[in-house]
């Protein structure tokens, strides 16, 4: 099972509802499992209907585990392994379960399971996931891998019962005549797209000055600049404190500067939380970070030797290729007798925003204080499929060099001269990656620093 360098574990999980079992080849799906509220990772009593759980259905499970004291499990003989109905036990059925899962049974002729809860458009404490029936059986695994992701979170202020988040957004009767969307980041600039689009009238409301926090600056103004066009109302440096319903039942915003009325909805997209409420890990020794997050080591094992975590409930890089990526190394380091780190370098990220943004490698400023002096390239065009729309959109390429550019690109380390000796595919956007050949600008950091001095000297006279 694991690999010799990592220490061995058991435990034991108790589900209370099976939907299907698949072959011995694939991830068995147990579904519709139910939590007792405040009791976590403690077994349910096998006996109790479905009717007896009522107000008290939770989640999707209980699990109770233990860590073996030392030793290694290619030590162990693999008959002792049957001991455990299933060697992988996943609660949680998105990217990182599933890929886990897949990848353990598939390829390492593993028994997995996956736990997910009821289904639901719109998650809650008791629903959420994708169905199933009632079981009530006791199921042993010697490794438990937690993939519940992340939640919205929103601040606790006067009329926060009225918001909606991007759950509830995706289940909407109707367009929105007049929506706020308060957040600058990926999720809020995704949606004010999708309503923009739908010919709603988009408020959205930032803290900063520029949405996107962390990625470069002329990215941040170039996007606001095209959604604005679009029609897109930008209120910056504010913070909501309040949400009013009036009597005809239109909202009101209330921020540190103004007050904004006539709203059909106000949502809130001010960042997840990893959902971790009231699963019981601390009762079996799973540490937790200040934020709820589940703390692991380089190779995503807890702090319990027989349950590991990925993906946004670790809230490392809540990306989901990047739970993907955790999830492969995972069954790897458990069945493949080889230890895997993920590898956090050069990921890329991608805004579907209106228009839609990708970025991989270092921003200026990282650029500049990694390398110190480098090349910037900038290309702004209209794309040939929008020269006939109408549409105000215009696409905007930056290459630092140093950083090269694209996502294999910056995974291999090619340069700048790799670049241009390459002959681009005509016409598309990519290939204004390989005809940039005057920087638009250079930073060079000793000059930089020269100025700053013979500033600070003048100023001393």
């Amino acid at each position: 099972m694991a690999a010799a360098t990592l220490p061995s574990a058991s435990a034991k999980v108790a589900v209370r509802n099976l939907a299907r079992v698949a072959s011995s080849r694939q991830p068995l799906l147990l579904l519709h499992a139910s939590y007792r509220r405040g009791r976590g990772l403690h077994p349910l009593p096998l006996a109790a209907s479905a009717a007896s759980q009522g107000a008290h259905l939770r989640r999707a499970l209980s699990v109770s585990a233990s860590a073996t004291a030392g030793g290694n499990n290619d030590a162990a003989p693999r008959a002792a392994e049957r001991e455990y109905d299933y060697d992988l036990f996943t609660i949680g059925a998105g990217s990182g379960g599933m890929r886990a899962s897949r990848v353990a049974s598939a390829l390492y002729g593993a028994r997995a399971a996956v736990c997910e809860m009821p289904f639901a458009t719109v998650a809650s404490d008791a629903l959420g996931g994708v169905g199933g029936t009632v079981d009530g059986k006791l199921y042993t695994a010697e490794n438990i891998l937690v993939a519940v992701g992340g939640r919205p979170s929103k601040p606790n202020i006067p009329g926060i019962e009225h918001v909606i988040d991007s759950d509830a957004a995706l289940d909407l009767p109707s367009r929105p005549e007049k929506i706020a969307i308060v957040g600058g980041g990926y999720i809020a600039l995704e949606f004010a797209g999708v309503f923009n689009g739908l010919k709603s009238d988009v408020h959205v409301f930032i803290r900063q000055k520029k949405v996107l926090r962390g990625f470069d600056e002329e990215v941040r103004d170039f996007v606001a600049e095209q959604m604005s066009l679009r029609g897109v109302k930008f209120h910056i440096e504010q913070s909501p404190e309040a949400v009013t319903k009036s009597d005809d039942g239109l909202l009101s915003l209330k921020t540190n500067k103004e007050t904004v009325s006539g709203f059909s909805h106000v949502m809130f997209a001010t960042g997840r939380k990893p959902n971790t409420k009231n699963l019981g890990l601390e009762n079996v020794g799973v540490k937790m970070d200040e934020h709820g997050a589940i703390v692991v080591d380089e190779y995503s094992r807890t702090s319990v030797d027989s349950i590991w975590a990925v993906g946004d409930v670790t809230n490392r890089l809540n990306l989901t290729p990047v739970a993907l990526m955790e999830a492969g190394a995972i069954a790897r380091t458990i069945f493949g007798n080889e230890p895997t780190r993920a590898d956090y370098s050069a990921v890329p990220s991608a805004v579907f925003s209106q228009p839609p943004i990708g970025h991989v490698g270092l921003t200026e400023d990282e650029a500049t204080e990694t390398y110190g002096d480098i090349d910037i390239y900038i290309s702004n065009f209209k794309p040939l499929s929008l020269t006939l729309s109408g549409l105000p959109d215009f696409n905007s390429l930056w290459m630092y060099i140093n950083i090269h550019g694209i996502v294999i690109a910056v995974k291999a380390g090619l340069t700048k001269q790799n670049f241009d000796s390459t002959i681009g595919v005509h016409p598309t956007t990519a290939e204004e990656f390989v005809t940039m050949r005057n920087p638009t600008r250079k930073v060079r950091r000793d000059t930089t620093a020269e100025a700053k001095t013979k500033d600070e000297a003048a100023s001393q006279k």
